[in-house]
């Protein structure tokens, strides 16, 4: 009996101990062209199916960005950064301003990286209208923030980073995100 000669590059992430494994030990009704998800392809009389993402590894993603801004109950801030897939590698630059009402009194600019999981897949679709809510703490020492919402899907994500400011807010937001370039798309993202 022969296996294949490398090990999945998502190792364990695809839920099986095997990490020799193909596709869940099925070619037959599988294929993983890109060795990082499964494909169902579903076959209809005279045309095949665009595939069917079976692959339960949710798809992460980090960001760095530089941005600021203020609320006093009501407020507004700006911010731009790269923004990656570690699943599959892409990478795409973004702008986004958004407003805020809540409790609190916040007025910052600094730098901060973080993630989130269940992301979208693709990096267009990381892009467009956001709305979440968000607690955000900023001290001259340093920031963070914490958030769920949706934009494409639904996501939570932490931030921290440095930065100049002073206050503490929990709010909902509102985001318009336009994504600006980006690299290393996948064949199915285009």
């Amino acid at each position: 009996m022969g296996r294949f000669i490398s090990e999945d590059p998502i190792g364990f992430a695809g839920r099986d101990l095997n990490s020799y494994g193909y596709v869940g030990n099925n070619p037959t009704n599988y294929r993983d062209p890109s060795g990082l998800e499964r494909l169902n392809y579903v076959l209809k009389p005279g045309k095949p199916a665009p595939p069917i993402r079976t692959n339960p590894v949710p798809d992460i993603w980090v960001y760095a960005e530089g941005g600021g801004g203020a609320q006093a109950i009501w407020g507004a801030n700006g911010a731009g950064g790269l923004i990656t897939n570690l699943k599959t590698g892409e990478t795409c630059s973004y702008v986004k301003i958004c407003g805020r009402f809540g409790a609190g009194y916040i007025g910052e600019a600094g730098l901060k990286v973080g993630g989130s999981i269940f992301g979208p897949h693709c990096g267009k679709n990381v892009g467009g209208w956001q709305g979440g809510v968000v607690a955000e703490l900023s001290s001259p020492e340093g920031g963070g923030s914490i958030g769920v919402g949706y934009g494409g899907g639904w996501g939570g994500g932490i931030g921290v980073g440095p930065n100049v400011g002073l206050g503490f807010s929990v709010s909902g937001e509102g985001c318009r995100q336009k994504i600006v370039k980006c690299w290393k798309t996948p064949c199915e993202c285009k």
